[in-house]
């Protein structure tokens, strides 16, 4: 009985991912034919026909007769029936997002080409909030948006029925516990179970922000044609991931990437986690004003890279120093996992396009034999990076829900 159960359950996986395998192929094509998909994909014509008859009753996915775009030479050349082309229904499977970060909550809807349509945003301290204080702020943000979007949800079906959910820290995906998160201070919160219970929506999917963007990044940002993307996330914390063929590597306890917490002096600054000298010590936000404040008392993130513009010394030292620890970040998931490629992300990335060219700079004049295959970008999600990581897991959730 047991066995029958996990056939059963292994065979609705493979189905999914199937699914997903199919629908990324069509994104990622603009315009394509069954069997164009059948040997992109590697599965049989009949799978693949199934699947995309699949999409079509979703109604995320159109058929249509190719355009008539052929010269009258490429048409007289043409033998048999032109195929049809299967494409993506924009304007369908919306997907609602939530973001939690230190200081704010953004709430989103994104389309099935990862855009943000609308979104609402309330900025607050999380950290000295309970996390019922949190759901609370979080319900009223998704009827904010609700509003907001009335216009664009006429004539569709209410899209609150899935929710993808992201936040900074160590979660437990599959049970929706965020384990530890020293940006919100919460250990071991069952954050999915009271939203389910505040906002009556059941299908919700929780991840660790830096990951869930890591599956936007390979589904709609630049690692999409790519087998192995590796992210550097850099705002309130210090994160990374590795996704290959669009799939996270999570690790044990989904606890894989959590880059900002490798000691990298024993005898170093006493870190939010409660171990001294981690990477994040020197690299986020808050580090970078602990050591300018020692200069300019008052000082915020937007008046040290103004100094750092105008070529202030003791400006171009913090930045410096912090951008030579970002570039030991790099080399570390270089070696480590040897991507395709490494995407910059995170606020002060998204904020500063000073750090983004000083990182680069920095990078390049070190680069050394062994990497002159992998690359180094910047995300162009910009500020919505997470949000948009959190929309792909709800897309991914309408995949199951829908289908």
């Amino acid at each position: 009985m047991m066995k029958e159960a996990t056939k059963k359950i292994d065979k609705e996986h493979m189905k999914r991912s199937n699914r997903q395998l199919v629908f990324h192929e069509i994104h990622r094509s603009g315009s394509i034919s069954r069997r164009q998909l059948s040997k992109l994909t590697g599965l049989t014509p009949m799978s693949v026909g199934r699947i995309a008859d699949e999409l079509i009753g979703m109604g995320v996915v159109t058929e249509l007769e190719e355009n008539d775009q052929e010269t009258e030479k490429e048409q007289a050349h043409m033998v048999g029936r032109r195929p049809k082309m299967l494409q993506i229904v924009p304007d369908r499977m919306l997907s609602p997002a939530l973001e939690l970060d230190r200081n704010r909550i953004r709430a989103g809807i994104m389309d099935i080409h990862g855009r943000i349509l609308v979104q609402t945003e309330h900025r607050e301290n999380l950290a000295e909030l309970t996390p019922e204080e949190v759901v609370e702020l979080c319900a009223s943000q998704l009827e904010e948006l609700s509003q907001r979007a009335e216009k664009l949800l006429q004539g569709q079906r209410e899209p609150f029925e899935v929710l993808g959910v992201v936040c900074p820290g160590i979660v437990d995906s599959k049970r929706g516990i965020v384990r530890f998160s020293s940006q919100l201070q919460w250990q071991d919160v069952g954050f999915v179970k009271m939203l389910r219970e505040r906002l009556g929506i059941e299908n919700i999917q929780l991840d660790n922000e830096v990951k869930a963007r890591g599956q936007a990044e390979a589904t709609f940002g630049a690692g999409q044609n790519l087998k192995r993307v590796a992210l550097l996330n850099i705002g309130s914390g210090v994160g990374s991931c590795l996704v290959i063929r669009r799939k996270i590597y999570r690790g044990k306890g989904n606890m894989a990437g959590e880059i900002g917490h490798v000691c990298i002096d024993p005898n170093g600054m006493l870190c939010e986690c409660g171990q001294r000298g981690c990477l994040q010590t020197y690299l986020s936000d808050l580090s970078l004003l602990q050591d300018a404040r020692k200069f300019d008392p008052n000082c915020t993130l937007d008046t040290l890279f103004a100094a750092y513009g105008r070529q202030e010394t003791w400006a171009i030292n913090i930045i410096m120093h912090a951008v030579r620890y970002v570039v030991l970040a790099i080399e570390m998931l270089r070696n480590l996992y040897a991507p395709n490629i490494i995407v910059l992300c995170g606020k002060m990335i998204e904020s500063y396009p000073q750090l983004q060219q000083a990182i680069l700079d920095e990078y390049r004049s070190k680069r050394s034999r062994y990497d002159n295959e992998m690359e180094l970008a910047v995300s162009h999600f910009g500020k919505d990076g997470n949000l948009i990581g959190a929309g792909t897991l709800a897309l991914n959730l309408n995949f199951e829900v829908k289908a």
